[in-house]
């Protein structure tokens, strides 16, 4: 945050944003964090105003939960938002405690893509984790192992690929 203060660039928020954009059939709604959401100086609260958008296209959706924590995790699966997805990024990384049972639930999704870097000393994803996705059905894609992940869609079917 200091070097983008320091840099003289705008930092834009979620209150210079709109909810919802479209550009033709693809629809883009910012799911988190909500007008007011408070903010707070600790790596925790900056990682709690990470943005979770889902895009939409046709009768394909994908979610991008971005750092958010359990607690974020859980007031978004008791809500009505962010609904189903087929394709899913782990929400932040795979951290132990991400990507909890419920939230999973929630979203449903058919694909899960962990980022993270080849023997990171984190150990993301974490085995708990993976336990959970395989538990929700999710089929894993780990960037570590399979490099790039591509996700493919016409708005009705779609597929995933592989580079590494």
């Amino acid at each position: 945050m200091t070097a983008v203060k320091n840099s003289g660039a705008r930092l834009r928020t979620r209150r210079d944003l709109p909810r919802r954009l479209s550009w033709g059939p693809v629809r883009v709604e910012i799911r988190h964090p909500p007008p007011g959401f408070p903010s707070r100086a600790s790596s925790a609260g900056l990682n709690n105003n990470s943005f979770v958008i889902r895009i939409s296209y046709g009768q394909v959706s994908l979610l991008f939960p971005g750092d958010i924590g359990p607690g974020v995790e859980r007031r978004l699966a008791r809500g009505r938002t962010p609904g189903a997805a087929q394709f899913m990024v782990g929400v932040h990384h795979g951290a132990r405690r991400s990507n909890t049972a419920r939230f999973l639930r929630k979203i449903r999704p058919k694909v899960i893509v962990f980022s993270a870097g080849f023997m990171n000393r984190y150990g993301h994803p974490h085995p708990a984790v993976l336990a959970r996705a395989a538990m929700a059905g999710a089929r894993v894609f780990r960037t570590d192992r399979h490099g790039a992940v591509t996700f493919i869609t016409d708005g009705r079917a779609w597929s995933v690929r592989t580079f590494r």
